[in-house]
């Protein structure tokens, strides 16, 4: 199968990669949704930008171009690559400002190795500004040699996806699980309010640590109606957190289709549908 208006998108939590193939000529079902485990860690392969590992990868989105010509690929990256903050707007607008804002979050890498991306917040005086090493992103471009229409995503953007393929409309936050660390962000009608990634040892430092951060960061104690888990070991989390989230909030993990408000072919798979809920929002929401 091929045609212009096929989508690919992917996504990886440690060994695993997973895939969602669409048709984005209107039909909201997916064409293929899918998954190959290796025998290494994805996130340290593209770090240490090991050739023969991310080759098995790159295979992988090859075999998969052959059989259905995606004219757009969309990969999302890893946190554990990228630093976030939110920042006045003005920041953004003035060289200066800017440059010192830099200098500061990524002390000891040199300024051509930084990438830059900036996002839109619910609220517009400010903006996420997100940084990705260019070093690490190297592997990455190599998916712009199969698929020539390739973008790159992060952790805090597929939340936005959500309110897109649901009937959500107001005020939810997402908890996406991988091992060592947490992404948690808040969503105010579809739009980013704010976002933080949280590290830890052991899952049973995590109530701890939650209520740290949020000591800190308002909007995790703020209203949600829905709060939304997917990820790798995502019900050992919810199970975790719930105490600490708001008791009126819906929690949801997202381990069927049916929830992430999408649909395909198949029905039943073998592997965890909630680590591959990326790939399902970047797919069903593609234009």
């Amino acid at each position: 199968m091929s045609g212009s208006n096929i989508c690919l998108a992917v996504n990886f939590f440690e060994r695993r990669l997973f895939y969602a193939v669409s048709d984005r000529s209107g039909r909201r079902n997916l064409i293929r949704l899918g998954s190959h485990e290796f025998g290494f860690s994805i996130a340290d392969a593209f770090r240490l930008n090991d050739g023969r590992k991310l080759d098995g990868v790159y295979a992988v989105i090859k075999n998969l171009k052959a059989e259905f010509d995606p004219k757009l690929l969309l990969v999302t990256t890893f946190p554990v690559h990228e630093c976030w903050s939110i920042l006045p707007k003005l920041a953004q607008d003035q060289p200066d400002e800017r440059e010192s804002y830099l200098s500061i979050l990524m002390r000891g890498v040199n300024r051509q190795h930084v990438e830059t991306i900036w996002h839109d917040l619910s609220n517009r005086d400010y903006r996420l500004l997100a940084l990705r090493d260019r070093r690490i992103m190297k592997g990455f471009d190599r998916f712009g040699e199969i698929v020539p229409a390739t973008d790159f995503v992060s952790d805090f953007e597929i939340g936005s996806k959500w309110a897109a393929n649901s009937s959500s409309g107001g005020s939810y936050l997402t908890i996406c699980t991988h091992s060592g660390h947490l992404v948690v962000s808040s969503y105010l009608l579809g739009k980013l309010r704010g976002t933080t990634a949280i590290r830890f040892d052991t899952y049973n430092d995590l109530p701890y640590l939650w209520a740290l951060h949020a000591q800190h960061l308002r909007w995790m104690k703020g209203i949600h109606e829905q709060v939304l888990f997917y990820g790798y070991r995502s019900v050992p989390v919810r199970d975790l957190l719930q105490p600490l989230l708001d008791m009126a909030s819906e929690i949801i993990v997202m381990e069927s289709l049916q929830t992430m408000g999408a649909s395909a072919t198949e029905e039943t798979y073998n592997f965890d549908l909630s680590q591959a809920f990326p790939a399902v929002m970047l797919a069903s929401s593609a234009h």
